[in-house]
């Protein structure tokens, strides 16, 4: 993602479409995500592509 506009006005891009992200995670995951944040302190860390 080089920019990200939130509700541009008509005509400020070049397309109207989204891409919207849903995560399925199972339950027996989510005590992992707090460790995880504790691991990776740097924001650009931060991505599920790392948690897998």
């Amino acid at each position: 993602v080089m920019r990200f506009l939130e509700k541009p006005h008509e005509g400020v891009t070049a397309s109207r479409l989204a891409s919207v992200v849903f995560y399925c995670l199972r339950k027996e995951s989510l005590p992992y995500i707090s460790e995880f944040l504790i691991q990776h302190p740097d924001v650009n860390d931060k991505t599920f592509g790392k948690f897998w």
